[in-house]
């Protein structure tokens, strides 16, 4: 955080000198563009990073031959400052974007699309968190549902194009118990809590912070779970 300012001076004053000779829309304005708008949303400048980050968009698509996959970067990066702005709608909306460009100019198992699904479902969870805080149970139920197959999808490429204990698939079997326990199916959120727990034992070690974590919740399931189990048999008597 120290060096930003002065990192962002520098980019600034590039900026400046660029414009006094290259026209608004000359694609060496992109980059520039880009790294103020990285520096601002680290800053929390959100509104300015993100005019930032819709002027390499405009210089992009205005070029004469676009470069379909720098396009999906900038609405990824656009859709990743909706998101910090809580503006969920627009951020799905660009992020999808995103996903379209890339399923059709990269391999079908490509890691990026792995990480643009993934983006694209945890927009969906907190929507549909969102809807139940609203009492929109049906939207809630629509989007968390949405959500899960998001993050299918990108386990299913994780699975084929990463190694078999990546740290990757940690975060994505336990992206997909979260929305499992949300849905209430507490079984299938300890299955997926459990691969996560098993693939970071050897990814980070058994005593890693990140591996203790998904001990800590799987322990925080089965716990939940029994609890359920026993109040359902009280019921029962």
């Amino acid at each position: 955080m120290n060096n930003l300012p002065e990192a962002l001076s520098h980019y600034e004053k590039s900026l400046t000198i660029k414009q006094s000779y290259m026209s608004p829309t000359d694609s060496r304005l992109s980059s520039t563009y880009s790294n103020i708008g990285g520096i601002f949303k680290e800053l929390n400048r959100l509104d300015v990073a993100l005019q930032c980050y819709q002027c390499v968009l405009k210089i992009d698509l205005g070029m004469p031959e676009p470069n379909p996959l720098e396009i999906a970067i900038d609405y990824n990066n656009i859709g990743s400052v909706f998101d910090e702005q809580g503006k969920y709608s627009e951020a799905l909306h660009s992020y999808k974007e995103a996903l379209e460009i890339k399923l059709d100019y990269l391999p079908p198992h490509h890691s990026s699309l792995a990480t643009t699904y993934s983006n694209i479902a945890l927009i969906l969870r907190k929507m549909g968190s969102e809807a139940a805080e609203r009492h929109q149970y049906e939207s809630e139920r629509s989007n968390y549902k949405e959500a899960l197959s998001h993050y299918e999808k990108a386990l299913n490429i994780q699975e084929k194009s990463l190694p078999t204990n990546h740290p990757s698939l940690v975060l994505t079997h336990y992206n997909i118990a979260r929305l499992y326990e949300m849905q209430k199916n507490e079984l299938k959120a300890i299955e997926h809590a459990e691969k996560a727990d098993d693939i970071a034992k050897v990814a980070f070690g058994m005593d890693h912070p990140e591996r203790k974590k998904r001990q800590n919740y799987l322990e925080e399931l089965e716990k939940k779970r029994s609890s359920l189990m026993r109040r359902a048999g009280i019921v029962r008597k």
